[in-house]
């Protein structure tokens, strides 16, 4: 009994020396490298790439929407679609968007980031004195843009002022995502998808600084917090930019070179290709 207080000290200082070393392994981890989508370790080309956009998240950054977007386009596809309530409200001249049916009254899965590899460059909520109704995604030009759930093509076209080429996928009777800013949409009016599928391919056409997609789930006419309805992210999340590498090391770096081999593009609003 007398080696009781010892014996209880040394179980004690164990347990906190281990508690120690993994909090220290918790924040010395690099999570990054260590994201894993629906448990299956990412492949090494993908922490590669996860890892350059990290690198030079600083750049990317810098693209998003060059400025407040109505979102009066938005609402009047949804009215003639039939998703919100209110009458036909196409331009003059314009053909009314067809109406597509829901694919069920509910849907009850997941809903997944559209893209698998970006930087996150402006969030949901207030921006430049305004509200901005979704999340913007930036990524080098061409990356993929995938349904972010099982769906309905309500929309795939470049009638939009300010958005560019865009494309609508219908969820239910009430929800609806939204992608914009693409180079190119790859599916057409009606066409059904899955999740994950790829829809188009991400640019910078309409308003914007750089490759990045503009990303919106709405309830009704309603937006909502995408980050409250997505899962967890498969790509690396930068809410802080890293410094930016110097241009000798920039011009060392031959994964850099090929990363940054296309440019952002030109800023207008080109025709939506479906196939």
């Amino acid at each position: 009994m007398r080696y009781l207080p010892t014996l209880l000290f040394g179980i004690v200082f164990l347990a906190t020396g281990c508690a120690s070393v993994m909090k220290t392994l918790q924040v010395t981890q690099d999570p990054t490298l260590n994201q894993i989508v629906d448990s299956v370790p990412l492949s090494p080309e993908t922490k590669a790439k996860l890892e350059m956009y990290r690198k030079y998240s600083a750049k990317f950054m810098k693209y998003h929407d060059s400025g407040n977007l109505d979102d009066g386009d938005i609402l009047d596809v949804l009215r003639d679609t039939g998703v919100i309530e209110g009458g036909p409200s196409s331009a003059p001249g314009r053909p009314a968007p067809k109406r597509v049916p829901p694919p069920v009254s509910a849907y009850k899965g997941k809903y997944r980031w559209p893209t698998a590899a970006g930087v996150v460059s402006s969030e949901y909520g207030a921006r430049w004195g305004k509200m901005h109704k979704g999340i913007d995604v930036a990524a080098e030009t061409g990356e993929p843009i995938l349904a972010a759930a099982d769906g309905v093509v309500l929309y795939s076209d470049n009638k939009m002022s300010g958005y560019g080429n865009v494309v609508i996928l219908r969820h239910d009777d009430r929800h609806t995502t939204f992608y914009a800013h693409n180079t190119r949409n790859l599916v057409a009016v009606g066409q059904k998808v899955k999740s994950q599928q790829k829809i188009a391919l991400l640019g910078s056409t309409g308003k914007s600084t750089g490759p990045h997609t503009h990303f919106e789930i709405r309830d009704g006419g309603t937006p909502l917090d995408p980050r409250k309805k997505l899962g967890p992210a498969p790509y690396a999340i930068v809410e802080v930019p890293e410094p930016p590498p110097s241009r000798v090391a920039r011009e060392a770096d031959p994964a850099a070179k090929t990363f940054f081999k296309r440019s952002p593009g030109k800023k207008g609003s080109k025709p939506a290709t479906s196939s």
